[in-house]
């Protein structure tokens, strides 16, 4: 059974079953791949469709993280904003473009906005 992989990462999307497997190996393993593909989502109002916002403001530079958690008013306790920013990587909405420091003199990524990107940012404008 071929396996699906994500544009962003290049890991693979859901559990395969081989062949040979159960029919009920099978069905589990389109149910998963059916949901993370919905998780990898980005829906109106949530908060990677506000950190999806903030990169897209900044189409023509990069932001790390903790910028783009900044500029949508994300970063402050209890909201793991770090979370969000990784799954928009694994959903190929943005992707790492270079290395800078943060706020705290750690390196960071900087990441800017793929196609995948501008296009969802498109639709939920609409």
């Amino acid at each position: 059974m071929a396996t699906e992989v994500c544009e962003a990462c290049g890991r693979p999307l859901g559990p395969t079953a081989r062949d040979d497997d159960p029919s009920t190996s099978h069905d589990a393993g389109r149910a998963v791949a059916e949901r993370e593909s919905k998780v990898l989502d980005v829906r109106p109002g949530t908060q990677r469709a506000k950190l999806l916002a903030a990169y897209g403001r900044n189409s023509f530079t990069t932001l790390s993280d903790e910028q783009a958690a900044s500029l949508a008013d994300l970063h402050y306790q209890g909201i793991c904003w770090w979370k969000r920013c990784s799954e928009l990587r694994q959903g190929g909405f943005i992707r790492v473009v270079g290395h800078g420091e943060g706020s705290n003199g750690a390196a960071v990524q900087r990441c800017g906005l793929t196609g995948k990107g501008l296009a969802k940012l498109r639709e939920l404008a609409s």
